[in-house]
């Protein structure tokens, strides 16, 4: 008997990839995550994404999460399975904790043709919501809605709430299998013990650099954060810090305005602060990555957030170059006597592995220094 096709409709971080090994213990073939298809899907050619779920009986992630619709009038007879976490929280912490762990850290620089695809697959863009949970929220109501008159076509299942083989094989006509449901976390991070490290430099000073020696150093790191962002800027500081327990790193904004509040909070971390030969070249680089971002929407949110948070860090200045150096002051100022605790990097000067490591207590690994030709900053 040919299986039913199906396609996950769950958001990354629900329980996909639980889905994904059952499917295969049914013998599905499958198809995942595809950049490729979530370049095609933000230009507009729906249909060529789709050209390439011919062959395979089981897709999921994304972009194929968002495309029910289309799916279904190219597939006629698919069934659809929706998975759900029982607390929105602990989706939008897994989810971070998936892109901090350095198993699953893949540096791609911020071309042209990355930033259209990180944005297609932008779920807060596409779905026209205020951050992650709000997407989560629309995603579910947008599915339900939608299969509202299609009875037998959408399972809805949760794995934390005892949801398993019985709901799924009963879905798809199969016999129960007896076997445990095979759950995976993707999402674990390694524990080590090592103080915390907070590269603090802003956008355009080296912070790039500095993610990509981390993860080849193994840190589990949390970078750019919209809602821990927001959060800040309405007075959760407190609230936010108290989540970034498991976390050996964080880079660049907007941990670069909280540095204060960061050492209070953990008082054996270390600071990274990065920065330009010049600020002069630190404002070419600027504004040369602002350029790459400037023809899509801002995030809500994010601009306020930053102009609050920065006015909090008593950098007051109107002009970008004026908040790098008061920045850059600022900071120095702040750690001026704590010896130990910060670390200042110049890549444009000479700085390298010798220098991190030596900071960090961290072997000097054997291979260069991983800037990118294209955008090494």
């Amino acid at each position: 008997m040919q299986p039913l096709r199906v396609l996950g409709l769950g958001l990354p971080k629900t329980g996909t990839t639980t889905l994904a090994l059952m499917m295969q213990r049914l013998h599905y073939n499958r198809l995942e995550y595809d950049g490729a298809a979530v370049l095609e899907v933000a230009e507009g050619r729906v249909a060529d994404a789709l050209a390439r779920t011919g062959r395979y009986e089981f897709v999921r992630d994304m972009p194929w999460c968002l495309l029910w619709e289309a799916y279904l009038a190219r597939y006629p007879d698919a069934r659809f399975v929706q998975t759900l976490r029982s607390n929105e929280r602990d989706w939008l912490n897994s989810l971070r904790r998936h892109y901090a762990s350095p198993l699953n850290y893949g540096y791609e620089p911020p071309t042209k043709e990355n930033v259209a695809r990180w944005l297609g697959g932008d779920l807060v863009r596409l779905l026209g919501a205020t951050d992650r949970i709000d997407a989560y929220r629309k995603h579910r109501r947008l599915v339900e809605d939608f299969f509202r008159d299609k009875p037998g076509r959408l399972l809805t299942v949760c794995w934390e709430e005892g949801d398993g083989w019985r709901e799924l094989c009963g879905f798809l006509g199969f016999r129960t299998v007896r076997n445990p449901v095979p759950h995976e976390n993707t999402a674990r991070i390694p524990p080590r013990q090592r103080p915390k490290v907070f590269c603090i430099g802003l956008t355009g000073s080296g912070v790039n650099t500095v993610s990509r020696c981390l993860a080849v150093l193994g840190y589990s790191q949390l970078r750019f954060d919209v809602e821990y962002l927001v959060d800040m800027a309405v007075g959760r500081v407190a609230e936010t810090l108290a989540e970034l327990a498991p976390y050996e790193a964080l880079v660049g904004l907007p941990w670069a305005l909280v540095y204060r509040d960061l050492a209070t909070h953990f008082p054996d971390a270390r600071f990274i602060l990065t920065r330009a030969a010049t600020p002069e070249l630190w404002d070419e680089r600027n504004a040369a990555d602002s350029a790459l971002w400037s023809t899509y929407p801002e995030t809500p949110g994010v601009g306020a957030g930053i102009d609050t948070l920065a006015e909090r860090a008593r950098l007051r200045t109107a002009s970008t170059l004026g908040l790098y150096r008061e920045h850059q002051e600022a900071v120095q100022r702040f750690f001026a006597d704590q010896p130990g605790k910060l670390l200042t990097l110049c890549w444009d000067e000479g700085d390298g592995w010798e220098k991190l490591c030596g900071f960090l207590g961290e072997p000097v690994p054997d291979q260069p220094l991983p800037h990118d030709l294209d955008y090494p900053w």
